[in-house]
């Protein structure tokens, strides 16, 4: 097992880095302002600051928190969830791989939003969201350890992040799933589902079994029905009546 030290750097463009930079260091006084309407202007702001000659317009339970960017044509529109969304107004379409960067921007502030006890989320626990953002494609499975995660990634390395599982979950819950109260796991990376004799199911990543708990079985087997249509083959009758194999030659039909 390896630790890292936390780096806030965490996409792939030329645009991210500075702008989840920014991201981190507004937290703290973001989250000292009690009323969303203040903290949504706040992240307007930075979110034009961040992205040059991009604007967001705020929408929450439908009302709207907004600069009032009409001069600028509409772009895209995102729901972070059912409460909040936001949509993005600017001159030029953004490429495919500024949008993804400005849809991660996006879902994160929903998160930190919306997320139970964000109060308690500090600058400290976002950097180290940050860097497992950054092992996001690799990331097999991540459990709770304590006041940490680990993070077991596909090249058979593994990581230490002074995070709770439910920050984790908050934030990469489109892309990790929770199948146990100590376990996210990448479905992709799933390679069998067993059930024992008592009735509960297993995940095999690899060698590894990682067990799905009572309460998220149902969620489960919702987002991933596959996982539980297999069904063995069965065993030939002759085993089950002859199981030491003296069915050669028995006259089964009578």
């Amino acid at each position: 097992m390896t630790s890292r030290t936390h780096q806030t750097a965490i996409a792939h463009t030329n645009y991210a880095p500075s702008a989840w930079q920014r991201l981190v260091e507004a937290l703290p006084q973001l989250m000292q302002e009690r009323e969303l309407e203040k903290q949504l202007v706040t992240l307007s702001d930075l979110f034009s600051h961040c992205f040059s000659g991009l604007h967001i317009d705020w929408h929450w339970r439908g009302r709207r928190y907004a600069n009032l960017h009409s001069v600028h044509p509409e772009q895209f529109r995102h729901s972070c969830n059912n409460l909040l969304s936001g949509r993005v107004y600017g001159e030029q379409t953004p490429d495919e791989l500024l949008k993804a960067e400005l849809l991660a921007w996006i879902q994160a502030c929903g998160d930190v939003l919306v997320s139970h006890g964000r109060t308690q989320l500090s600058r400290a626990d976002f950097s180290a969201l940050a860097d497992i953002r950054e092992q996001l494609r690799n990331v097999e499975y991540i459990q709770a350890a304590n006041q940490y995660v680990e993070l077991f990634s596909a090249d058979e390395t593994s990581f230490l992040f002074r995070v709770n599982l439910h920050q984790v979950e908050a934030m990469f819950g489109d892309v990790l799933c929770r199948v146990h109260r100590s376990y996210l796991i990448n479905p992709a990376a799933v390679t069998a589902v067993e059930r024992k004799r008592n009735g509960r199911y297993v995940l095999k990543i690899d060698e590894v079994a990682i067990p799905v708990g009572d309460s998220h079985l149902d969620k489960v087997r919702e987002l991933n029905p596959s996982w539980f249509s297999q069904r063995a083959n069965p065993r030939p009758l002759q085993s089950w009546l002859y199981p030491k194999g003296d069915e050669n030659g028995a006259n089964l039909t009578g």
